[in-house]
């Protein structure tokens, strides 16, 4: 009898939770606010007669109606940017590919898989294509019969070049659903054959694609903009790449060039190339944009693990659009690209330079401590374990100014209650009293003052594994297509896997709409500290509890809005492996990416990303003692312009093994203190040199050899091989550098 009241019990609890789950995703359903995308009507073929659709600000609106494509043509320097290359159609046969506007991937209702399939094919050839002059835009409306999807793209022309868009609110379907879109997948192509051309592809760094044949399909490599979406739930984590952080790509082909922004939508966009075709003989970067976000879901059936891709019922409302940028003569380079890029951050971002912010030849990151395993009578507990306290941050300080005697700049990571473990939001906004008093937090910041030393302390914002500080890890969360909250892992050192033990959620996309102000109000009893956003400065993410936020939706102008309010409430803010939105609009760049991807199809790395933002925003590179080779992560500093960075702890302790950070033994102050004097002696007259100053040019040479320079004259040559090279400021040693000053 007690069994059966203690089963009804449970039975009775077990239908109230699962009445209140199913309540709470109805309401996160009609929190949502979800639309369904019209369904499909298809409209008589219509068309327009060849010729000028639209003429302003120098350029042509071009429409070819044969082919249903448009061409972009530059009035004054009579030349014309065609999305079809050379060899699209031959002998009167259409290559589906080189033919296609777009190119569309979507669900197949009848298989549940992604399938993709190009405008000529699945439109263009079933006569689906219907044109209308809307004002000074051309809406083209591509059909797809067989589908029953239908896809309205808009042309128009700027001050810039070509604007080509997509408002996924427009779109039609019915059973199948539109995944992406990928546009005019060849318009910024090169013959594999072609002389004096390259692709631009922006991972890391930036990197160059040289013309080349490799086999019939060629090798396609893609990139998310900002990264992977952690909301897609990533089971493993292979290794740490260095991703897309500028949404801007572009090929040079002679002394023509063509450089793509991605104006809207850029947080669901990855950035693809298509390297070494022989089957269509042209290589091309282009742009793809997910609409439809997705969850992976596993499941078990028969003892065998089952991964599906849970697509959203909606797809985002946010229009996407590339501008692409026609550039010619000395312009027409990857500098005219970054040039280009930097005045569209200025008019968008309103970024300018730093007045007060100086460049600085050495930045130190010191490491609070971080959560390491104990145990009490057999009983095991996690416990913070400090490896810089604040009276030893204050000395180390003060020990580089009198060795160095240069200019420095310390953000102070992990000196949260939890250390550099994910615990409560932004570490509980205040420093564990584990790593000092009150009294040695005043005198910190009274060394750094008196010393004219910036100052960082680094929140954890937006990653949180306990409520705390106004936000609870149950509710203020953000959820994946589900409505339900994904949760994130550390990563195995040994396998990649997620590590169970250490699990934690990403603040709702709402709350972080208001998280600006809460900072501010959280952090004022710390006085006079910038503030480190942490992973918010490289991490865009998901949220589809409000459509607002599918596919990333809206990120940049969260995570740049709250940069301004703290800004304007008086704070400095430093950026770290900063996105483009946190970039222009930071005080300060650490952990600049001084590298691509490293992918394959790369030909060659180049430092666009400083480019970009050299002489305007303050830059330091990734820590040296943490590179696997520091010697050739030096040089790249000293080509990019950037400042010497190190990340150091006042001690070493064995059960510091046992944390998920493996680099502690390469941090110790006393084992590093020599070389970071040694390679600040050896940097620092260039870079008090070049202080506040744009690179203006930049040049790859033979033998490993590289040109950088700079707005004030100035010209620096690295020597990346190990042979001596000759420049005009003379010899320059294997591994080396040498400056001099330009005509």
């Amino acid at each position: 009898m007690k069994k059966r009241g203690r089963n009804r019990i449970i039975r009775a609890l077990s239908l109230a939770l699962a009445s209140a789950s199913f309540a709470a995703l109805l309401t996160g359903c009609g929190q949502s606010g979800e639309w369904t995308p019209s369904a499909y009507q298809f409209s008589e073929a219509s068309s327009l007669p060849d010729g000028v659709v639209v003429e302003k600000y120098g350029y042509q609106l071009l429409w070819r109606d044969s082919v249903k494509q448009i061409a972009l043509h530059d009035v004054e320097q009579n030349y014309t940017w065609d999305p079809m290359p050379e060899g699209s159609i031959t002998d009167g046969y259409a290559n589906p590919r080189l033919c296609s506007p777009f190119i569309l991937d979507y669900i197949d209702h009848n298989t549940g898989s992604v399938t993709s399939i190009e405008a000529y094919s699945g439109s263009i050839e079933l006569n689906g294509v219907s044109c209308e002059r809307q004002g000074d835009v051309l809406v083209v409306t591509y059909f797809f019969p067989d589908l029953e999807i239908a896809v309205p793209v808009e042309y128009g022309l700027s001050a810039d070049g070509l604007v080509v868009s997509v408002d996924p609110t427009k779109i039609q379907e019915n059973s199948n659903q539109v995944v992406s879109i990928s546009l005019l997948p060849f318009l910024c192509s090169m013959p594999n054959q072609a002389e004096d051309s390259y692709l631009f592809f922006p991972s890391g760094s930036g990197a160059l694609i040289y013309p080349k044949e490799l086999s019939r399909s060629g090798v396609t490599v893609s990139q998310r903009v900002y990264g992977e979406d952690p909301m897609t739930d990533i089971r493993y984590k292979v290794s740490e790449e260095e991703s897309v952080r500028l949404p801007v790509y572009g090929v040079k082909k002679g002394s023509s060039a063509l450089c793509a922004i991605i104006r809207s939508g850029a947080e669901a966009a990855s950035v693809n190339a298509l390297v070494g075709p022989t089957g269509v003989r042209n290589s091309a970067v282009y742009a793809s944009f997910e609409l439809r976000g997705n969850l992976s879901l596993r499941s078990k059936l028969f003892n065998q693990i089952k991964t599906t891709a849970y697509y959203s019922t909606s797809m985002m409302k946010t229009k996407i659009e590339v501008v692409f940028h026609p550039l010619y003569g000395d312009e027409a380079s990857y500098v005219g690209m970054a040039d280009t890029y930097r005045q569209y951050l200025q008019a968008v971002y309103g970024m300018e330079k730093r007045e007060g912010q100086e460049d600085t030849v050495l930045n130190v990151q010191m490491i609070g401590g971080a959560m390491v395993s104990k145990s009490f009578l057999g009983i095991p507990y996690k416990s913070l374990l400090p490896t810089t306290n604040l009276s030893q941050a204050s000395a180390i300080i003060q020990d580089l100014q009198t060795l160095t005697d240069r200019s420095l700049a310390v953000e102070l990571i992990g000196f949260g209650q939890t250390g550099i473990d994910i615990g409560k939001p932004a570490g509980g906004f205040t420093v564990s009293s584990r790593l000092g008093s009150a009294r040695e937090w005043e005198q910190l910041l009274q060394t750094c003052r008196g010393e004219d030393i910036p100052l960082y302390l680094d929140l954890e914002l937006v990653a949180f594994s306990k409520s705390g500080s106004g936000w609870s890890a149950t509710f203020d969360t953000a959820k994946g297509t589900n409505f339900q909250t994904v949760y994130q892992y550390a990563y195995d050192r040994v396998s990649r896997s997620q590590d169970e033990d250490n699990r934690y959620v990403l603040l709702s996309r709402s709350a972080l709409a208001q998280a600006g102000q809460h900072l501010l109000d959280k952090t004022a009893s710390l006085g006079n500290v910038g503030i480190g956003l942490g992973r918010l400065s490289s991490l865009a993410y998901s949220d589809y509890s409000q459509i607002e936020y599918y596919s990333r939706s809206g990120m940049a102008a969260d995570v740049s809005g709250l940069i301004s309010t703290v800004r304007d409430g008086g704070k400095s803010v430093l950026a770290s492996g900063a996105n483009d939105y946190a970039a222009a609009c930071a005080d300060r760049i650490m952990d600049a990416p001084m590298q691509s991807g490293q992918l394959d199809a790369f030909d060659v790395d180049i430092p666009f990303y400083a480019i970009v933002f050299r002489g305007y925003v303050p830059l330091a590179g990734t820590a040296l003692n943490l590179s696997v080779d520091a010697d050739e992560l030096f040089l790249r500093s000293v080509e990019s312009g950037c400042g010497l960075t190190y990340a150091v702890t006042a001690a070493y302790d064995p059960l510091l093994s046992n944390s998920n950070y493996p680099y502690f033994s390469r941090t110790v102050y006393e084992d590093l203190k020599d070389d970071m004097a040694s390679n600040v002696e050896r940097i620092s007259a260039y870079l008090d040199d070049i202080r506040g100053a744009e690179i203006t040019a930049h040049e790859v040479l033979d033998n490993g050899l590289r040109k950088t320079s700079f707005s004030n004259g100035t010209i620096v040559y690295t020597n990346f091989s190990d042979t001596q090279q000759q420049t005009e400021f003379g010899p320059v040693a294997p591994r080396d550098f040498v400056t001099g000053e330009g005509q």
